[in-house]
C-alpha cells in the first residue's frame, strides 16, 4: 500500500483538545512522539477496520469522539484506542494537567449516579452514531483496498 493513501491518524493536538486539555499538546510532543514510536503507533494499522477508524477520528472532534465510542466497543486494544491511552498517560504525568484529572467532576453519591447514567446514555448514543460512518468507511477500504 503507498503510504500517501493512507488515511490520516489523529494529530496529538486533536486527541488533548477532545480530552479537554487543548494547551498541553505542545510540551507533550516530544514525550508523545517517542513513546508512539517506540510502540509502533506512528505506524499505520494494516488492517481495513482500523485505517477506517483513523479515517473517522481525523474528521475532528466529533469524528474522533464517534470513532472512539466504536472503538471502544469493537477494537479495545486497536491502535487508535492505544494512541488515546498514551495520550492520557502522558496527561497525567504532567503536573498542570493531572491536577484537572485528579479533581473529580460531581459531588456526592447523587451527583456521581447522575453523572454516570449521562455519561452511559451519551455513550450508548455516540456508538449507535458511529456505527454507519464507520460501515461506509470500511465499506469503501475494502472497495478501495485503502487507497485514497
Amino acid at each position: 500500500m503507498n503510504a500517501e493513501h493512507l488515511p490520516p491518524a489523529p494529530s496529538l493536538d486533536m486527541m488533548t483538545s477532545w480530552l479537554g486539555f487543548p494547551d498541553t499538546a505542545p510540551r507533550l510532543r516530544e514525550a508523545y512522539e517517542r513513546l508512539a514510536r517506540a510502540r509502533g503507533l506512528e505506524a499505520r494499522p494494516p488492517r481495513s477496520l482500523d485505517r477506517a477508524l483513523d479515517r473517522l477520528a481525523s474528521w475532528g472532534r466529533p469524528g474522533l469522539a464517534l470513532a472512539d465510542a466504536f472503538a471502544a466497543r469493537f477494537r479495545k486494544r486497536g491502535p487508535l484506542r492505544r494512541r488515546l491511552i498514551l495520550v492520557l498517560a502522558l496527561l497525567e504525568a504532567d503536573p498542570d494537567a493531572g491536577e484537572v484529572l485528579d479533581t473529580p467532576l460531581s459531588r456526592g453519591p447523587a451527583g456521581a449516579v447522575f453523572r454516570g447514567v449521562i455519561e452511559a446514555v451519551g455513550h450508548v448514543l455516540l456508538l449507535l452514531a458511529s456505527i454507519p460512518p464507520m460501515a461506509v468507511l470500511a465499506g469503501w477500504e475494502s472497495a478501495t483496498g485503502g487507497r485514497g
